[in-house]
């Protein structure tokens, strides 16, 4: 091999180098903001719940069907890998990461939402089954926060509203509760209102004609509180009820602690890895070495891409699939 070939290959060996490095140094930052971590790096906390029926005496569903409910309360949430495990006959336990407002995420968890609309005599008009399946998003109407619905069956919804219409003018209502249980009253919630309290139910609405189209209800919202209205009355109603038993929280400098200490341990792991392989192997370890970053950047390149979440497991295994990658 001439001294020409030897000083091209070293060219190019050297700006191959140069070309790696560039671009992970150049996509690491980005990468490194969009991993997401779990609640033992990220901080979170989770709850246990005793579940039970609405009615004294009455069945409970199958749990997996109310872990499933729960898990589209969790979703709206915006929480990344959320975990719902079923302990038992009748407890739930949800662990959440990155969750700020701790107080609306048990709102949304436990909260039964059953959505009724309801005449000014309490007479039941149509449950939550007349809206779209996730058919409830936040709306404005003269600038005001309001929650929209899509109707699925929009002959009965002009059924409704015509018979409302038809009550006469002052009962022309249609009351609109969240959760509504007996006992409650519309005309009650009303004197309680004028005197300084807070209603029970969420709205009430004048119709004045038959209306065979979607629909929206408006209140007094601020813009998030229309917003969680919205996410409750899309994730469906929880058919049981849930019972707080312990809450855990885990706190972001103990999680940032915990990420801190096992990423300098593999760091300094995976250096050794690659000290061994050089004084042995010399230039092929080199160039092994080279080639396990590349892949280690790849891999959390495809996590970030992904959503993957970051567990001390998962960063522990990580570091042992580069013990098995030199192997």
């Amino acid at each position: 091999m001439n001294k020409n070939t030897k000083t091209k290959r070293l060219v190019v060996f050297f700006v191959t180098i140069a070309v790696i490095a560039a671009v992970i140094l150049g996509f690491s930052k980005g990468i490194s903001k969009n991993l997401t971590l779990g609640l033992d790096l990220q901080g979170g906390f989770e709850i246990l719940y005793e579940v039970s029926p609405l009615e004294e005496g009455g069945t409970l569903p199958d749990m997996s069907a109310v872990a499933n409910s729960v898990s589209k309360r969790v979703n709206v949430l915006g929480v990344s890998e959320p975990q719902i495990i079923i302990e038992g006959d009748n407890r739930i336990r949800v662990q959440l990461a990155g969750v700020e407002n701790q107080d609306q995420a048990r709102r949304m968890i436990s909260a039964t939402a059953n959505l009724t609309f309801r005449d000014v005599n309490d007479e039941l008009l149509a449950d939550a089954s007349i809206i779209q399946d996730g058919g409830a998003t936040l709306g404005y109407q003269d600038g005001k926060p309001v929650v929209s619905l899509k109707i699925a069956d929009t002959t009965k919804f002009g059924d409704l509203t015509e018979k409302v219409a038809g009550m006469g003018s002052g009962n022309n209502l249609i009351v609109t509760w969240l959760d509504y249980a007996d006992g409650d009253s519309y005309k009650e919630e009303v004197i309680k209102s004028q005197n300084g309290g807070e209603p029970k139910y969420i709205s009430a609405a004048s119709v004045n004609q038959r209306l065979d189209s979607d629909a929206i209800i408006s209140g007094n919202f601020t813009e998030a509180e229309a917003r969680e209205l919205a996410d409750l009355i899309s994730s469906g109603s929880l058919p049981v009820k849930m019972t707080e038993i312990s809450s855990n929280v885990v706190s972001a400098d103990y999680g940032l602690g915990a990420l801190a200490s096992t990423s300098f341990a593999g760091i300094v792991g995976i250096t050794l890895v690659f000290a061994f392989m050089i004084l042995i192997y010399r230039l092929p370890g080199i160039i092994a070495s080279i080639m396990l970053t590349v892949y280690i950047f790849a891999v959390f390149a495809i996590y970030s891409a992904m959503g993957a979440v970051f567990t001390l497991p998962g960063i522990a295994a990580l570091v042992l699939g580069v013990g098995m990658t030199v192997d």
